[in-house]
C-alpha cells in the first residue's frame, strides 16, 4: 500500500472522521498562530495527536510577523560653494538681471532630496555697514531682500549663514538675513549653538553651520563642536556640516595639517575640525571659504569636500583663473551616513558672476588632481565623467 493510503487509515482508526472536521473548522491557521506567539513560554513546537504520532501545526514566525519597519534607504544632497548673489559691494543691489542668475546650471541643480549653499552676503535694507569699507581689501556685502525667492527658486532649501560677510551690515543684517531666508521657507544653519533639522521622509537630517568666528560655531573651539555635533548625532539619522574656513586664493587649494592663515586671521585647521566631528557622528562635511576648488577625501566611509570655491560671484567675489572653477557636489547616503556614490557636476563661473554647466569637465579633473595629490590613498575613485564610488565598491580602481 501506497504511504498516503496508510497514513489516512491510521488516521481513520485513530480519529473518527467527524472530529478532524470539527478540529479543522475550529481553525488550525488560529491554533498555529496562538502557538507562535506562546514559543517563548511553551518551546515544544509539536502538539500531541497520540501516543506514538505527533502533527508539526507551528508557522515561522518571520511568516506571522509583520513586516519590518525599515528607514528610507538613501538620500541624495547636492551641495554648492560660496554664493553672493545681488551684490555689488556697498551700493544699492542691480536686480534688472537676476532671473538668469541660475539659468545655466537650472538642470544640474535638479533631482535631489536635498539642496545646501553658503550664502556669503546679507538680504538686508539696513544701509550702515558694520566695517569700515574705506580700508584695503575690506568689503560689505548687502543684497536686496526680493533675491531670497530666486534661491528659493532654485531649489535650494538650506544655507549656511555662518561667514565672514553675515555681519557685513552688523546684527541687524544678520537678523534680517535669517528672517528672511525663514519667511521663504529656507532654513538658515550656522546660528551660534543651533542644530536645524530637517525632515525626509522618515530620516531625521540634522545640520549645522561653523566658521571661524565666535559669533557663529567656532572650529577653534574643537571641544564645543564635538559637543554640538554628537547631540545631533543623538537625534538625527544623519548630521552633515557646512563649515566656513581655510585660506583664500588661487594659492589655497592644497588642504594641509596645521591652522591656515589669511591676513593675519586664525582661520582654523579644517583638516583637524573635519576628522574630530566625524570621530563625533558627522556624515558629511561641506566645505567652502577659500573661493577655490580643494581635494575631497573619504574618512570612516564619510565624505569630506574641502571646498566647494565659488558658485555664485556677482561683481563681490573674483573668477580670475581657477576662481571661476566650481562644482556641484552630489552625494548619496545610506540611511546611517555612509557615502554610497556621487557625482561632480563642472561649472565655470562667466564674466557676470553667474554660473554655467561646463562641458569640458575642467574642475572635474582639477578635483580628480587635488584629491591625488593631497589624499592619495583615500578609498575613493573619481572618474573622468565625475562619478564618484567608494573604493571598495569600484574594485578599487
Amino acid at each position: 500500500m501506497a504511504w498516503p493510503s496508510a497514513f489516512s487509515v491510521a488516521l481513520r482508526r485513530w480519529f473518527p472522521l467527524s472530529f478532524l472536521i470539527t478540529l479543522t473548522s475550529l481553525g488550525i491557521f488560529g491554533f498555529r498562530h496562538y502557538h507562535v506567539r506562546q514559543r517563548a513560554a511553551s518551546p515544544s513546537p509539536l502538539v500531541a495527536i497520540s501516543d506514538n504520532t505527533s502533527l508539526d501545526l507551528t508557522l515561522d514566525a518571520a511568516q506571522l510577523a509583520p513586516e519590518p519597519q525599515t528607514k528610507t534607504t538613501v538620500i541624495t544632497i547636492k551641495a554648492v560653494g560660496d554664493m553672493a548673489p545681488g551684490t555689488r559691494y556697498s551700493k544699492t543691489p542691480q536686480i534688472d538681471k537676476k532671473m538668469q542668475m541660475f539659468a545655466g546650471v537650472e538642470g544640474q541643480l535638479k533631482w535631489s532630496d536635498l539642496l545646501i549653499g553658503n550664502l556669503e552676503t546679507t538680504l538686508t535694507n539696513y544701509p550702515h555697514p558694520a566695517k569700515d569699507i574705506s580700508r584695503p581689501n575690506v568689503f560689505a556685502f548687502r543684497t536686496a531682500p526680493s533675491y531670497t525667492n530666486l534661491l528659493r527658486d532654485a531649489g535650494f532649501q538650506i544655507l549656511s549663514i555662518a561667514n565672514n560677510h553675515t555681519f557685513d551690515y552688523g546684527q541687524q543684517g544678520f537678523q534680517d538675513t535669517k528672517t528672511n531666508l525663514e519667511a521663504a521657507g529656507i532654513a538658515p544653519i550656522g546660528i551660534k549653538n543651533q542644530i536645524h533639522y530637517h525632515q525626509h521622509k522618515d530620516l531625521t537630517i540634522a545640520l549645522i553651520g561653523f566658521s571661524t568666528y565666535d559669533y557663529h560655531n567656532n572650529i577653534n573651539n574643537l571641544e564645543a563642536a564635538v559637543t554640538l555635533v554628537k547631540q545631533a548625532n543623538e537625534q538625527a539619522d544623519i548630521t552633515i556640516i557646512s563649515v566656513h574656513a581655510g585660506a583664500e586664493g588661487t594659492g589655497a587649494n592644497r588642504v594641509r595639517p596645521g591652522t591656515e592663515w589669511f591676513f593675519r586671521e586664525n582661520r582654523g585647521d579644517l583638516h583637524k575640525f573635519s576628522r574630530a566631528v566625524i570621530d563625533a557622528g558627522a556624515d558629511l562635511i561641506l566645505g567652502h571659504g577659500p573661493h577655490v576648488l580643494r581635494a575631497v577625501e573619504l574618512y570612516q566611509g564619510r565624505l569630506i569636500a574641502y571646498s566647494l570655491a565659488n558658485f555664485v560671484a556677482d561683481g563681490a567675489l573674483s573668477v580670475a583663473g581657477t576662481l571661476s572653477e566650481s562644482v556641484i557636489l552630489e552625494a548619496t547616503l545610506s540611511s546611517e551616513g555612509a557615502f554610497l556614490q556621487g557625482r561632480l557636476h563642472p561649472v565655470r563661473i562667466n564674466y557676470q558672476g553667474f554660473p554655467f554647466y561646463d562641458a569640458s569637465g575642467t574642475a572635474i579633473q582639477r578635483l580628480r588632481s587635488l584629491t591625488q595629490q593631497n589624499f592619495p590613498d583615500t578609498p575613493l575613485t573619481i572618474q573622468e565623467d565625475g562619478q564618484m564610488f567608494p573604493k571598495i565598491l569600484s574594485g578599487g580602481n
